[in-house]
């Protein structure tokens, strides 16, 4: 099976227990990859990055870090914002369009390969491109 596709499974282990008697149990479920794409999809959502494709198509490329910079791209906006958020929201699928074709920056497929000064110039962009102004400071947008 194809790393990030979607018949992928993460197993995630945790303990519960019971009030009588009192026992601790050892629990396990599996989760689909496309879970782990919601939650990103969420928090990305929260700090004002959404986007102008389509969900399930943004859902796919959220699932594959092998083929498609996205996941590299939404965990380095995550850590660029640091739990702050954008005064007005910016569309991902752009701001990984003005980061690679615009920028020339490569397609990163880590955090590790995500240059975060042009990756403040892509949100830049993308935003005075959505609005139609002329924002020249990545921390005005930022709230």
């Amino acid at each position: 099976m194809a790393k990030g596709s979607p018949n992928e499974w993460t197993q995630l282990y945790f303990v519960m227990s019971t009030g009588n008697p009192y026992q601790v149990v050892l629990m396990t479920t599996s989760l689909s990859v496309d879970v782990l794409a919601s939650a990103t999809l969420l928090a990305l959502l929260k700090v004002g990055i959404d986007f102008s494709v389509e969900e399930a198509e943004l859902r796919q490329w959220l699932n594959n870090r092998e083929f498609t910079p996205y996941p590299a791209l939404a965990e380095a906006l995550l850590e660029l914002l640091e739990g702050k958020r954008l005064r007005q929201p910016v569309y991902i699928d752009v701001i990984r369009f003005k980061y690679e074709d615009v920028l020339g920056a490569s397609s990163p497929r880590s955090v590790a390969d995500v240059d975060f000064a042009l990756l403040r110039a892509a949100v830049l962009e993308s935003y005075n491109e959505r609005y139609g102004e002329a924002v020249s400071d990545f921390q005005s947008l930022v709230r």
